[in-house]
């Protein structure tokens, strides 16, 4: 489950961005994520994978040790020993590669753009190299009102397949429109 705190208007090269991706669909709702959700997660993996690197700091470090005191005494190192030093030093840049990813969601987290169309629910991560997920509404199992007669917590939500028998759901929440959220979900096309 993700929540998705939305605002309704879109900077202007955001929009430039949506709308060269959904070229020839009709845009009937779109709106711009806060980018508190996604930093907070971000956040969370650069922690888990600076966490795991530290845990296996002593794999360079012994990789280190082993190679100077090989060649301090001339010899080199038996299978096991290459062995050791490269699973260390692999578990250590794992740990790298998963602050990297974080980070890279850190970065990204106030360009996510949500939109629906005619033909698909879209999410759009608005940068150099633009990156979407799309849900057309065969994959789209529900969508439900939630706290509707109060304005300040209502919320939409909307629950899609996210692969062949797993579901995922997003709950639409903040100032943007759901009322025209949820009457976009109903117009779409098959």
């Amino acid at each position: 489950m993700a929540i998705l705190r939305m605002f309704g208007d879109l900077p202007p090269d955001f929009e430039v961005e949506l709308y060269r991706e959904t070229s020839g669909e009709q845009v009937n709702w779109s709106g711009r994520s806060s980018g508190v959700i996604e930093k907070l997660q971000g956040w969370a993996v650069v922690g888990a994978g600076a966490i795991f690197a530290l845990v296996n700091i002593g794999g360079p470090a012994a990789a280190l040790g082993v190679l100077v005191d090989l060649i301090e005494r001339g010899r080199t190192a038996d299978i096991g020993a290459l062995a050791a030093t490269a699973g260390g030093l692999l578990l250590f840049a794992g740990g790298v590669a998963i602050a990297a990813i974080g980070w890279r969601l850190v970065q990204s987290s106030e360009r996510v753009v949500w939109a629906i169309t005619n033909k698909r629910l879209i999410r759009l991560v608005i940068g150099p190299t633009p990156q979407t997920r799309s849900w057309t509404k065969s994959e789209i199992v529900k969508v439900e009102r939630i706290n509707w007669t109060d304005p300040a917590t209502q919320a939409l939500t909307v629950t899609v397949r996210a692969r062949r028998n797993d579901t995922a759901t997003f709950i639409i929440v903040g100032p943007a429109d759901l009322e025209a959220a949820e009457a976009a979900f109903a117009a779409m096309e098959d």
